[in-house]
């Protein structure tokens, strides 16, 4: 299953998401009725969880419900928020990601709101594989 995490219930009902396999939407609990039922009508399961401290679906309620709906792996596929959040929930167990050989200056953290202050307590990747892939290098650990 896929599921979409949407804390305010806010996917576009025409996004290319619903010509895929069917969606398990994750929003807040504050999200909108309306919204909510906008999303289930347009074929969705809908699963609202409690928000974290920053309005953002809280990470291991989440998890425990997937759990108690049978999924017992999930790939966590998205940007540097969603990713940070993760980690800093400490919800992950293997992480990858691609390096590009290309330089673009100044941008976004990759881990958005994920913040160490001391490298002594920074996570370590354990058994780390390094693969090159047309170019790209792909960087595979576990925490």
């Amino acid at each position: 299953a896929r599921v979409v995490l949407d804390s305010q219930g806010r996917l576009p009902l025409d996004a290319k998401i619903w010509d895929e396999a069917p969606q398990l939407i994750v929003a807040t609990c504050g999200a909108g009725q309306r919204k909510i039922d906008a999303l289930r009508q347009n074929g969705a399961t809908v699963l609202q969880i409690e928000a974290d401290e920053t309005g953002k679906v809280a990470w291991k309620p989440l998890l425990d419900a997937l759990f108690e709906l049978g999924i017992r792996s999930v790939l966590i596929e998205g940007g540097s928020r969603v990713a940070g959040s993760a980690l800093g929930a400490a919800v992950v167990g293997k992480v990858a990601f691609f390096v590009a050989p290309i330089l673009i200056g100044e941008g976004k953290a990759a881990l958005g709101g994920f913040e160490i202050e001391d490298l002594g307590v920074a996570p370590r990747l354990r058994n780390v594989h390094i693969e090159n892939l047309d170019g790209d290098v792909l960087v595979e650990g576990y925490l």
